[in-house]
């Protein structure tokens, strides 16, 4: 499936013109809108979006090849200590719902997603100390009804590892609870859960599926369910 965008943020405004009005199109990187490797479509218009739930776009190479966007659903997990008050995370942050319907309501959740794109989604994690010259764990999961398929571990200080190991949507929430309640103080975590596409500017435009396929994910960030 094609995304044919010359950016993150010219797709997550197509994405809020023609499906998503009530959300607020907000480039990661502010200082650089046009060329942010990241865009999110948040419930809110604040700068900093880290405690919401949102869908995002991104081509950071953390998360997609080359040539390529990944698009999804978005919740990060904060730190518990740090000098920067804006990263640290609080009660109000979407991450702890989040791991609180991590079982089965995320796998409905995820089956409906499915059903709209008639593909296998994936659930995309990176984790690590929140330092740019640093190297992150990340694991990518494929999502086939409750059973879990590694696609990919690139592993760093380990934390990611029982993430890694998880064969099933129950072994997956396990893991994440576990994960939640370990010595990140000084740790990102990050999950996406959707799909890449390719940005072939002469290809397909898909971006009704890949709608479609987010839909799903938007009561949770307006809180109607």
């Amino acid at each position: 499936m094609n995304l044919p965008y010359p950016s993150t943020r010219d797709l997550a405004a197509e994405l809020k013109a023609r499906h998503f009005s009530g959300l607020h199109v907000l480039p990661y990187d502010r200082f650089r809108i046009d060329s942010s490797r990241a865009c999110w479509l948040s419930p809110e218009s604040e700068k900093r979006a880290f405690q919401y739930g949102k869908l995002g776009c991104t081509i950071d190479e953390n998360w997609v090849t080359p040539g390529n966007v990944f698009c999804g659903f978005a919740v990060e997990r904060g730190l518990s200590t740090g000098l920067a008050p804006s990263l640290i995370m609080t009660p109000d942050w979407f991450w702890h719902r989040f791991v609180a319907v991590s079982g089965q309501p995320l796998e409905d959740k995820i089956a409906d997603a499915q059903a709209a794109i008639s593909t296998n989604l994936q659930i995309r994690v990176v984790c690590g100390v929140h330092d740019p010259s640093t190297k992150w764990d990340r694991v990518v999961l494929e999502v086939n009804g409750s059973s879990l398929t590694q696609l990919d571990h690139q592993r760093s200080d380990g934390q990611l590892d029982d993430l890694a190991a998880a064969t099933s949507m129950a072994d997956f929430s396990t893991a994440l609870r576990a994960l939640d309640k370990g010595s990140l103080d000084w740790h990102w975590a990050h999950i996406m859960i959707g799909l890449p596409f390719t940005m072939n500017s002469r290809g397909p435009d898909d971006l009704d599926t890949c709608a479609a396929m987010l839909k799903p994910f938007e009561r949770w960030m307006l809180a109607t369910v």
